[in-house]
């Protein structure tokens, strides 16, 4: 299948639209469960998810809403949204094409909390008892931010390790010229149609800060995901070393045991 991956509010969802769009399956809803309600103010045109955004094992295959069983055949030109986490504990015989869309970490940040408010607020409003239960729960003390570098470096290091074929596009760079950006993947004639539907949208950074240390950590990874070439020896031996820099000012955080939420 084509996956599409990257961090929570980091044009995932842009990305399955366009692809549906183009005419390709997907497999997803635009509006899960109660997201209609609940969140769908911070996606309007959809997020398309299934349970396979956590990666495909033994819970999300076979698929509990569907009842579908997936095989890496029956999967073959179709498209589902992963996060990253899921991804990682994905077969790679299911895996034919990767596209990671990535955003500026203090726009994620900002975005992902207004998400959650809004998911908070709807269960408030509706006296639901199953409150939401996200990642940062079992990791207080590392912020989303953090979490981001700890999950794109964890990607990077995983598609290199299986030769995933991972393409990585900036949200920002596809704002910005999405008609060069789309040809690319569906050809000039189909990106002409699709790229009315890539808005620039007015989304703020987060006005919380991190300590000086960590943000030029984050900022160093942020350029590296903009560069065209893939992380060689050298660049492996420093984000080796701000891991460490991290782990012992934040505490862990394994990518590939976070649980869902």
């Amino acid at each position: 299948m084509i996956v599409i991956t990257g961090a929570r509010r980091s044009g995932t969802s842009l990305w399955m639209r366009l692809y549906k769009e183009a005419g390709h399956p997907i497999i997803g809803q635009a509006f899960p469960s109660h997201w209609a309600s609940s969140i769908a103010e911070a996606n309007p045109d959809g997020f398309f998810e299934a349970p396979l955004r956590h990666g495909i094992d033994a819970r999300s295959n076979p698929d509990p809403i569907t009842g579908e069983h997936y095989t890496p055949a029956s999967t073959r030109g179709r498209v589902a949204k992963m996060f990253i986490p899921g991804l990682l504990r994905t077969d790679g015989a299911y895996v034919e094409k990767v596209v990671l869309t990535f955003r500026d970490w203090r726009r994620v940040w900002a975005s992902t909390e207004r998400l959650y408010a809004l998911e908070a607020c709807w269960h408030q409003m509706h006296g639901a008892v199953d409150e939401p239960r996200h990642w940062h729960s079992e990791h207080p003390s590392v912020p989303w931010p953090v979490a981001w570098w700890h999950e794109h470096t964890a990607l990077l290091a995983d598609a290199r390790r299986r030769g995933l074929p991972v393409h990585r596009i900036d949200l920002l760079a596809l704002q910005e010229g999405a008609p060069s950006c789309l040809a690319r993947h569906f050809g000039a004639e189909a990106a002409a149609s699709l790229a009315g539907l890539v808005t620039r949208t007015s989304s703020p950074s987060s006005e919380r800060r991190l300590d000086a240390e960590t943000e030029q950590i984050l900022d160093h990874l942020l350029a590296l995901l903009r560069r065209p070439a893939d992380p060689g020896e050298s660049d492996w031996r420093v984000l080796d070393a701000h891991r460490e820099r991290l782990i012992s000012r934040w505490g862990p955080y394994d990518p590939e045991a976070v649980d869902r939420g």
